[in-house]
């Protein structure tokens, strides 16, 4: 579920808030995005990895960390996070829960949403 719409009449970037359900056990692949995007956890927990890159996370107690390389934080209701252009990862969701994600982002019109990527140490 979400709503899009284009910042320009030339319609070069697409400009989208998305509210992604993640079910129980679940792991997504290993990907990036080709711009950047921002999520907000709702609801449940979400491990989350940085695979390559670095990704700015904001707490909901308002603590802030960067996550770099090879580290993984738990994101929990009221967390967020700031993904840039390029930065691999993957979320899991390691509970019996599922977890709402809301995303926000901007990428340019005739790209895709997300690049899958091999994991460098497969």
């Amino acid at each position: 579920m979400g709503i899009s719409g284009y910042p320009t009449n030339e319609r070069k970037q697409i400009l989208e808030l998305v509210r992604y359900t993640i079910a129980p056990r679940t792991k997504l692949p290993t990907h990036t995005h080709p711009g950047m995007q921002i999520e907000r956890v709702e609801a449940g927990t979400l491990t989350y990895t940085v695979v390559k890159g670095e990704a700015r996370v904001t707490k909901a107690n308002s603590t802030e960390l960067i996550l770099k390389t090879g580290k993984t934080v738990l994101l929990t209701v009221g967390d967020s996070l700031v993904e840039p252009a390029g930065m691999v990862h993957y979320g899991e969701n390691q509970t019996n829960k599922p977890v709402i994600l809301l995303s926000a982002s901007l990428f340019n019109a005739n790209q895709p949403k997300a690049i899958l990527t091999i994991p460098e140490n497969k």
